[in-house]
């Protein structure tokens, strides 16, 4: 199975940005590898679903069988191939595995494929990614952060269907302004209703306390205590309603597979 996982790049130039990117994946733990097939691979990539690794060191083998794993429909491995540079590597330790992954960089974008027989390990590969990609786009260094509710395709080899997706949920403070912005509707409604339930309770006391036990002024001050109470209760619903959400975005993983 694979993963692509797209972002683009901020500050940099297309004649830094390869060095910069190369420098980004040393310091995440990645041990980005140059990628540079020679020209009867690349045609034999191009024209057949087979290639023959004889010869070939570990970083070409492994470029070899991801770009192997990419359909030539559509020109997508055309593509990947033009735009490949490194190889890079994460070691799954929960599950023993090693998974290997492809950088594809055509300035500004970037393309990150990563390849794995074990959806557990590929998906703990792309958490990674996308976790490192966080940390620097928060400070506005090397990338922009991912776009609102951006998915990440999982596909078998030479698939061009998903298998499934992966939504790209937000870090930290990032996470609370998507929970925000999903529930607006709810913290408005909230908001509305605290001011209501102030309001009632504030006019309720003030009749209570200008009326005479059988007037129908006390009738009306009890009226708005009532009022006061379904406005509450409706206030805590629809904040609760955000809150639960809120922790509910926090328990899963950087990635929300789906």
């Amino acid at each position: 199975m694979r993963t692509l996982t797209k972002v683009t790049t901020v500050g940099l130039t297309r004649e830094n940005s390869d060095r910069v990117i190369r420098d980004w994946l040393h310091e995440c733990g990645f041990s980005p590898e140059t990628v540079n097939l020679s020209e009867p691979v690349k045609t034999a990539l191009l024209k057949n679903d087979e290639v023959s690794q004889e010869g070939m060191d570990l970083t070409h083998s492994h470029a070899t069988e991801i770009l192997l794993s990419i359909p030539r429909h559509d020109q997508e491995r055309r593509h990947a191939l033009n735009t490949a540079k490194y190889l890079i590597h994460f070691a799954d330790n929960v599950h023993g595995m090693d998974v290997w992954g492809l950088v594809c960089i055509e300035h500004p974008n970037v393309a990150f494929r990563w390849r794995h027989r074990s959806s557990k390990s590929l998906e703990r590969a792309t958490e990674e990614l996308v976790r490192k990609v966080w940390e620097v786009s928060e400070s506005g260094s090397t990338f922009a952060p991912f776009a609102p509710e951006q998915s990440i395709p999982v596909r078998e080899p030479l698939s061009v269907a998903d298998a499934y997706v992966g939504k790209v949920l937000p870090p930290g403070k990032l996470m609370k302004a998507r929970a925000r912005l999903d529930k607006k509707a709810e913290l408005q409604l909230a908001r509305w209703f605290a001011f209501i339930t102030l309001a009632c309770f504030v006019v309720g006391g003030i009749l209570f306390d200008v009326s005479r036990a059988d007037s129908r002024v006390r009738w009306l001050s009890g009226a708005f205590d009532r009022l006061a109470t379904a406005a509450a209760v409706t206030w805590v619903v629809s904040y609760l309603n955000y809150y639960f959400y809120l922790r509910e975005l926090e328990s899963k993983p950087i990635v929300d597979w789906q």
